[in-house]
């Protein structure tokens, strides 16, 4: 790792064991309230998704102006699916590849 905490609460151990380690010491219950409060901050985004009033990803912040060009948006937003969608299959990777050689 590029770097770790120190201290008693950051003991060093694999990503992979750390969840069951913040499970029991109650890390995990701050990361879950966090989430809870951004998802519950975010409703009003998700409800006018559902309604049809504007596309999943969509929050109306362009200040580069790359959404001009119809054609060039479609391309950047396909783009991002595609890059997004290779990183979540790259970290799948990463957590199995310690899962099953126990090495960082």
């Amino acid at each position: 790792e590029l770097y770790t905490f120190g201290g008693s609460y950051f003991p060093k151990m694999l990503p992979v064991d750390a969840h069951e380690y913040f499970l029991r010491t109650g890390g995990m219950t701050q990361i879950l309230l966090f989430i809870a409060a951004f998802e519950a901050v975010s409703f009003y985004a998700i409800r006018q998704t559902l309604e049809g009033k504007r596309e999943p990803g969509d929050f109306g912040f362009d200040p580069l102006g790359l959404g001009k060009n119809e054609a060039a948006f479609k391309r950047y937003r396909l783009s991002e699916i595609k890059n997004g969608r290779l990183a979540m299959i790259a970290v799948g990777g990463f957590i199995h590849q310690q899962w099953v050689t126990r090495m960082g």
